[in-house]
């Protein structure tokens, strides 16, 4: 062998070396550990430490209030001076449900957004701690309570890639990303409770109830309707849900 065949022997030697350790370090790289993915980022909630408001949330400092618009034309304001969460749209100005009801815990007031209310008239309670909310552009809302009658400890809004998440018991917004790579991760590990959402018919809008997931994973789906309104007539309000905790609906 001469001298030229050894240096291309040599030279096709270290070209495969250098192949053979960029796939190990490809591999490598592919196989981190859920440790690893917390250490490179994965949100750490609970902590009460306050973020950046970024993407479609945003904050009114002298009103009080966090307002969320979602990519379909979903509005959620919650206001918490006066203690309310109100449900919107772009496509139906005549249309807002209302989570509201507080308790004085120590001399402050606190929301529990038990009540419900569509169109300003009180359709029912809230049946469990959890209450999630789905806009028909798939944007959610999932609000966590305390207790049955007890105050809001938590928000999460997802929608997209967009992921937010309000801690209450603090009132410091612990997550805002616009683009997030833990969105669907984060939505998974967090059970969404009876959930509810609100779509647009011909003769105007319907509220109901759609599945109950009290384990993350475990969806019980039912249609309930809740309550209805009208395009004929504004003032109209049809209450189908008989809550026996309530005398009026």
């Amino acid at each position: 062998m001469n001298s030229v065949q050894k240096i291309v022997k040599t030279l096709r030697y270290l070209t495969t070396k250098k192949i053979a350790i960029i796939i190990i370090l490809i591999i490598i790289s592919s196989c981190k550990s859920d440790e690893e993915l917390l250490d490179e980022g994965f949100p750490k909630l609970g902590t009460c430490k306050q973020v950046a408001y970024t993407g479609n949330l945003s904050q009114t400092i002298t009103e009080n209030t966090i307002t969320y618009l979602t990519s379909g034309g979903g509005k959620i304001v919650m206001d918490q001076k006066n203690t309310i969460i109100t449900i919107t749209h772009a496509d139906y100005q005549n249309f807002k449900i209302e989570l509201w009801g507080n308790l004085v815990v120590n001399g402050k007031t606190l929301n529990s957004a038990n009540k419900e209310s569509l169109n300003s008239k009180h359709i029912k309670d809230r049946l469990g701690n959890r209450r999630s909310i789905i806009f028909p552009d798939g944007a959610k809302i999932t609000m966590v309570a305390a207790g049955l009658n007890e105050q809001l400890v938590s928000v999460s809004i997802h929608d997209g890639n967009e992921f937010h998440h309000i801690n209450l018991t603090c009132n410091t917004l612990e997550y805002s990303s616009a683009n997030s790579d833990y969105t669907k991760q984060l939505d998974d590990t967090e059970a969404d409770g009876e959930t509810c959402t609100f779509e647009f018919t011909e003769t105007g809008v319907l509220f109901l109830n759609i599945y109950t997931e009290d384990v993350v994973g475990q969806k019980v789906e039912k249609r309930v309707p809740l309550g209805e309104i009208f395009n004929s007539d504004p003032t109209r309000i049809n209450d189908y849900y008989d809550d026996p905790r309530l005398s009026r609906t």
